[in-house]
C-alpha cells in the first residue's frame, strides 16, 4: 500500500526546491551587504585616525564586492547560454507568402 505524503511534506519540499534555486542569489547578497559594511566601518575607522587599517579594510571589501560581482555574472552568463544557446532564443521565420488564389484564378489584371 502506497503511503500518502502529508501537505507538509509537500510544502515542505517546495520550499526547498524553491531555496536551492535562489540559494546562490542569497549568498551573492548576503556576501556584498557583508562588504559593504566592511567599506563604511573603514570610514569609521578613518575617523578615529586609523588611516593605515581603514586603507587595508577598504581595498579587502572592494575586492570582494568586485569578485561576488563578477563571479555571480559569469554564473549567469554561462547559465544562461546553456539554456537560450549563443545567440538566444531563435525566432521562427514566418512561412513563405503564396500568391492570392483569386489573382490567379481570374487572370492577371496588372496590365490594364
Amino acid at each position: 500500500m502506497e503511503k500518502k505524503k502529508s501537505k507538509f511534506r509537500i510544502w515542505f519540499a517546495e520550499k526547498r526546491k524553491k531555496w536551492n534555486e535562489t540559494y546562490e542569489k542569497r549568498l551573492c547578497t548576503l556576501i556584498t551587504s557583508n562588504a559593504i559594511a566592511w567599506v563604511w566601518c573603514s570610514y569609521g575607522l578613518a575617523l578615529l585616525r586609523r588611516y593605515e587599517i581603514a586603507q587595508s579594510l577598504s581595498q579587502e571589501a572592494v575586492r570582494t564586492i568586485l569578485g561576488v560581482a563578477i563571479a555571480y555574472a559569469v554564473k549567469s552568463l554561462g547559465e544562461n547560454v546553456s539554456k537560450y544557446g549563443y545567440k538566444g532564443k531563435q525566432i521562427p521565420e514566418p512561412p513563405a507568402e503564396t500568391e492570392d488564389e483569386f489573382a490567379n484564378a481570374r487572370g492577371n489584371d496588372d496590365e490594364l
